[in-house]
């Protein structure tokens, strides 16, 4: 399933919100078109029993298992993780390339196993 974007006014916080309903360990690539900014994402591991990796590129190409992630976040199984991306002044990081995404079930560079079960991503 393709990464849906949708478009905020100014009453939920202007930007642009993603979701992702099956992210496995082939990538999303460049899901804004370019640079973009990132400043919460949730991700919910509740199907899986084992802990899921969300790994995070900025580059509008990756290799899953070979390309370095800028960012690795470990998933709990069986729950939902909010993750608050804070790195300057906007409370925000800020993706200079695209933002790439993508989950395994091995920590680091390496594993291109995708979960058991699917991750969601918002």
């Amino acid at each position: 399933m393709p990464v849906i974007k949708t478009q905020q006014s100014a009453v939920l916080g202007r930007g642009t919100w993603i979701y992702a309903s099956d992210v496995i360990a082939t990538a999303e690539t460049d899901v804004m078109g370019g640079a973009t900014r990132v400043r919460t994402i949730i991700a919910d591991n509740s199907d899986n029993a084992a802990n899921s990796y969300l790994k995070i590129w900025d580059a509008k190409t990756v290799t899953v298992g070979t390309t370095a992630p800028d960012f690795i976040f470990e998933l709990p199984p069986n729950q939902a993780c909010i993750i608050e991306m804070e790195e300057d002044s906007t409370g925000s990081v800020r993706f200079t390339s695209a933002l790439s995404f993508a989950c395994t079930t091995t920590a680091g560079s390496a594993g291109t196993t995708s979960p058991t079960s699917n991750v969601l991503l918002w």
